[in-house]
């Protein structure tokens, strides 16, 4: 396996394709918003209660119930962005999906496994999008010891045949074992508060923890989409006006 490391701006950036694109977006988002955001997080956490068997389920897993996701102001981030550098990256998704994730990871049942953001996509049939990129926000002060993603680099990826894990309603896509990654092409990167992965739909990644022991995580996932995939009657934030609108 590639070692992690902070390697240079250039080496942080791996362009194969439209959906086949990771940036590792240094100072993305100033650590003073990031910090606002996490305390607002953690003051409305307390007021949210699992009162259903779904959002039960996704508590166990660290997922965020609705009630804590469903905030416009979580758009506010946004504001800002380095925006020249997504302009750059991922040129066209300029259409943030509402709401976001937000995810605790505190043990490895909640970890994902090994798959692409299309497959979720897919699974939501009329209600997926067809063209998606991801913004991975850690709000953690200190991202040291904690789970992360790790990528597979690899030029040539496409989309690939998902297996359904039983009895999984959120972390429910893995690879069969023929389609894992080969160790040699996965990537970890150590972040600091503030950095953010920006990476294209058909990019297999996972979550990945550098020591047994780790501390737990909490993120944020943006989901962003292009004019053309919109879906009508959705809701989205545009980075072009800074305003949400419902799409017609």
């Amino acid at each position: 396996m590639m070692r992690e490391d902070r390697a240079a701006a250039a080496g942080e950036r791996y362009s194969h394709g439209p959906d086949n694109f990771l940036v590792v977006a240094r100072g993305f988002f100033p650590p003073a918003t990031v910090r606002a955001v996490r305390g607002k997080i953690e003051a409305r956490r307390p007021t949210v209660k699992a009162d259903d068997e779904r959002s039960r389920r996704a508590a166990e897993l660290g997922v965020a119930p609705d009630a804590l996701r469903l905030h416009e102001d979580w758009y506010a981030i946004w504001r800002d962005a380095d925006l020249g550098l997504l302009r750059e990256y991922g040129p066209g998704f300029t259409e943030v999906i509402y709401p976001p994730q937000i995810r605790t990871v505190r043990n490895t049942r909640s970890f994902v496994p090994w798959h692409q953001d299309a497959a979720y996509m897919q699974a939501l049939g009329q209600r997926g999008h067809a063209r998606v990129m991801t913004c991975f926000l850690p709000l953690d002060e200190d991202l040291a010891g904690r789970p992360t993603l790790q990528f597979c680099i690899d030029p040539r990826q496409g989309p690939v045949e998902h297996v359904t894990r039983p009895g999984e309603t959120f972390n429910q896509f893995d690879l069969p074992e023929r389609l894992q990654p080969r160790p040699e092409t996965c990537r970890t990167f150590e972040l600091a508060l503030g950095d953010a992965y920006l990476f294209g739909q058909h990019v297999l990644h996972r979550t990945h923890a550098p020591v047994p022991d780790f501390n737990e995580r909490t993120s944020m996932e943006f989901r962003l989409t292009t004019k053309a995939a919109r879906i009508p009657g959705k809701d989205y934030f545009s980075l072009e006006s800074l305003q949400f609108y419902k799409a017609g």
